[in-house]
């Protein structure tokens, strides 16, 4: 072989290897897009709208126990307070199903701080 082939033959031999690694390393990059790609639609389409989807709720959540349920629990509340007033008033003793009542009343009541926990919880780490 004299010298003409064999450098023709160096350069053919590198530049079939550049084409290989071109081609991985073409397709490699492909890959690290798609998955760059993926990640900007997680962090700016689907993070978004889950959060905005938790947020609607988290609302709806806190209206519920702000006004719903303080209300019920209020109004619940003066009603026990009026049978209690009335039944002392005519001198009798408290039916067993006015102490269920207040029972059920603390209970929920109960239940009012450990939401109002859960809702300090959420708003900790949000």
């Amino acid at each position: 072989m004299n010298k003409k082939d064999y450098i023709n033959k160096v350069k053919t031999s590198k530049i079939k290897k550049f084409s290989i690694e071109s081609k991985i390393d073409l397709n490699k990059f492909d890959e690290i897009e798609e998955s760059l790609n993926h990640a900007d639609y997680l962090v700016n389409e689907a993070f978004v709208e889950a959060m905005d989807i938790g947020d609607e709720k988290y609302m709806l959540g806190r209206d519920i126990m702000r006004f719903d349920f303080n209300d019920a629990l209020g109004e619940a509340e003066y009603q026990i307070d009026e049978i209690k007033s009335t039944l002392d008033g005519l001198g009798v003793d408290y039916p067993s199903e006015l102490q269920n009542v207040i029972d059920r009343l603390k209970e929920l009541e109960e239940e009012r701080i450990r939401s109002r926990n859960r809702f300090a919880h959420w708003e900790s780490i949000y």
